[in-house]
């Protein structure tokens, strides 16, 4: 599908010919649709399509899910050359190959199509193959749909079709004769296309959506545990406690902004029930507090890559979340094997306030750079976290799980190293490290980036929040309404790091029209018929 694209050189649009996915496709696992004028054809491509269309973020983002860089690859073709008018579709992914089903439709100027008519008429291009409700159908040519013969098994026909303007591609059998089939005579309120589907417009209609905006949405329980299996760590246990893996829908946006690119993120989730009584959402986002953006502002990290910070109802967190209740509860089983009380030693020494924060640092060879985070839960009081530290150790030295690293120029902090006990079948475990800066408990998984991240609380005293220009603009636009969480990331010395050429492990990318800096919210949005977790950023130079 990608070797199509240099035959048409796509330059301006013409009046939409009918044959939509959103309106004939039904229920596909994600759907991606780029409009950049309503149907105009603009001056200029948008801040959207430049941004998709660059090959460094291409090659960033495919290169950790080699099953995204056709689809990737499709899209920024068409926007490189200012396609204005497409939509992708996610139909199926073949089982064992992992090989996707898409479905493509894109709007092509009047002289393109025409020319296109001619050459596959000519036969150099594609070979006829089959009539679908009068519409002739032509199979690429192997060597353009593929460097080698089309792999045989669903998904290895490249098919494609002219309907007016409208140029169809596809490698979904099926799904093609459901495009271009005859109109379904399903009363439209039976259908499972999103064009008729209550959640998805639901969706859509939170969305301020101006020209030049893209749009993608997933089937989240088809499609969320294929990006989910793929975190592992820290990171991916927060991702699985959240309760995210229980959205059903889930849409995103792109958007021109003055500033740069606005991203919104929506999360749909079912009513809540007696069972549930936070909604669907089966995690610690059911027990998260909304309180004023300004009120956040001073926890986020002032140093490094930025980070993350959230607020949560830490008592209340088991009684919202079946999830919750049972990681509490092996939690407060775990401590009490070591003599202490979840409740009285740990929970009851915390405030509701949780940070993540992202450093760079030279990586284990010493010349490789990588991000670790830093997660980080404000205490009651000094005392209050200063107690908590004391009686881990104690804790720790008795059974023998843990000892104190040592602090030899007395001007960082006291490190604990903690090794849990586990199953010696199931392998070694990695320590990780706990330390305390004055209210606030610190967890790493090496003490370095604690006493890092000691240096950084130090000089920044009190005010330990970014309050720069950026920072203020965004509160700015949340203004008053409450948010659960905030999040400033400054990627500049990571882009800079990949600008480098690992050893010849992979080249250098180019990523220096990528916006670098990204600030935004998050909050939890209540309903009748459940709710809507919504993710904003702002992504800017």
């Amino acid at each position: 599908m990608l070797r199509l694209l240099p035959l048409v050189s796509l330059l301006a649009t013409s009046p939409a010919q009918g044959l939509r996915l959103v309106d004939r496709v039904e229920a596909p696992i994600a759907y991606v649709r780029y409009d950049a004028a309503g149907g105009a054809a603009p001056a200029g491509p948008g801040a959207v399509a430049r941004l998709l269309a660059d090959p460094g973020l291409e090659a960033f983002v495919a290169s950790g899910d080699g099953a995204a860089a056709p689809a990737w690859g499709l899209v920024r073709g068409m926007l490189a050359r200012r396609c204005v008018d497409f939509e992708l579709a996610l139909t199926g992914v073949v089982p064992g190959a992992g090989r996707p089903l898409l479905l493509l439709r894109l709007q092509l100027p009047p002289a393109e199509a025409e020319r296109l008519q001619g050459l596959l008429g000519e036969g150099g291009v594609a070979t006829a193959h089959r009539a679908i409700d009068g519409r002739q159908t032509y199979r690429l040519h192997d060597r353009l749909a593929a460097p080698a013969a089309a792999p045989a098994g669903p998904g290895g026909l490249v098919e494609l079709a002219l309907v007016g303007n409208d140029l169809l591609v596809g490698n979904d059998d099926l799904g093609m004769q459901e495009l271009l089939g005859p109109a379904p005579t399903t009363s439209s309120a039976l259908r499972r296309v999103l064009a008729a589907d209550p959640e998805f417009l639901a969706l859509r209609q939170r969305l301020e959506l101006p020209a030049g905006s893209l749009v993608a949405y997933g089937d989240w329980q088809r499609l969320g545990h294929r990006l989910q299996d793929d975190l592992r760590g820290v990171p991916g246990a927060l991702l699985d406690w959240s309760g995210v893996g229980g959205a059903r829908r889930v849409l995103l946006s792109l958007a021109p902004a003055s500033a740069g690119v606005a991203a919104t993120l929506l999360l749909s989730f079912g009513p809540a029930t007696a069972a549930a009584p936070g909604g669907a959402i089966d995690g610690w986002l059911a027990a998260v507090q909304h309180v004023p953006a300004r009120q956040l502002q001073p926890e986020l990290p002032a140093a490094g890559l930025g980070g993350v910070v959230v607020a949560v109802d830490l008592a209340g967190l088991a009684q919202r979340s079946p999830r919750a209740a049972h990681l509490v509860r092996d939690l407060r089983h775990s401590l009490d094997d070591y003599g202490l009380d979840f409740d009285r030693h740990v929970l009851g020494r915390l405030s509701a306030l949780g940070t993540v924060q992202l450093l760079l640092r030279d990586g284990s060879d010493g010349v490789a750079q990588e991000v670790v985070a830093v997660y980080a839960v404000r205490a009651r009081s000094r005392a209050a976290a200063a107690d908590l530290f004391t009686d881990l150790r104690r804790a720790a030295e008795a059974h023998g799980i843990g000892r104190l690293t040592g602090n030899r120029d007395r001007r960082g902090p006291d490190v604990l190293e903690l090794r849990p006990m586990r199953d010696p079948d199931a392998g070694a475990q990695a320590p990780f490290c706990v330390a305390v800066v004055e209210d606030t408990v610190l967890v790493a998984l090496d003490a370095a980036t604690l006493q890092r991240v000691h240096d950084d609380y130090r000089r920044a005293g009190r005010s330990r929040g970014r309050r720069d220009a950026v920072v203020t603009g965004a509160m700015q636009r949340i203004g008053p309404t409450p948010v659960c969480g905030l999040f400033d990331l400054e990627l500049g010395g990571l882009f800079a790091s990949l600008a480098r050429p690992n050893d010849g492990v992979r080249a250098a990318w180019d990523l220096s029209s990528v916006p670098a800096r990204h600030v935004g919210s998050l909050a939890c949005e209540p309903g009748a018929d459940g709710a809507v977790v919504r993710i904003c950023v702002l992504s800017m130079q």
